[in-house]
């Protein structure tokens, strides 16, 4: 709440910059954001690929910015990375779910074209037999 009236201007002393502040409640907001876990299911089912590619890129782009002392910002960008990889694992597991997709239709397929063959094969062995019968 501090935030968004420091980012909107509401919050601001006459005699104080308001820049360090606006700067502290952005980075603060960014955090908090970025920080945010969402639920297994809106995780699964709410969020779109492109949005889970944008939530990893944030948070790699703001590990990659992790400032503080040396143990600190270690610290924060262990945690933003770790929070990156929930994004790029339901992304793998999309991709798996594709690709499973994508072998059962060709299983599928596979099977129709094993049956189809199978019964050229016996019309074809059927008017072989029925050639030489019929004195041919």
């Amino acid at each position: 709440m501090v935030a968004t009236l420091v980012r909107s201007g509401k919050l601001v002393d006459r005699g104080i910059d308001p820049e360090p502040m606006r700067r502290i409640a952005d980075n603060l907001w960014r955090e908090t954001r970025l920080f945010h876990g969402e639920r297994l299911r809106e995780l699964r089912e709410e969020l779109t690929q492109e949005q889970l590619i944008e939530k990893y890129d944030a948070l790699v782009e703001e590990a990659a910015r992790a400032t503080g002392g040396p143990h600190q910002a270690k610290e924060k960008a262990i945690q933003l990375l770790e929070r990156a990889q929930v994004y790029a694992d339901e992304l793998a597991r999309r991709e798996a779910v594709r690709q499973g997709e994508r072998m059962e239709a060709l299983t599928r397929s596979i099977n129709r074209l094993t049956v189809f063959i199978a019964i050229a094969t016996f019309v074809g062995v059927g008017l072989a037999v029925w050639t030489l019968l019929s004195g041919g």
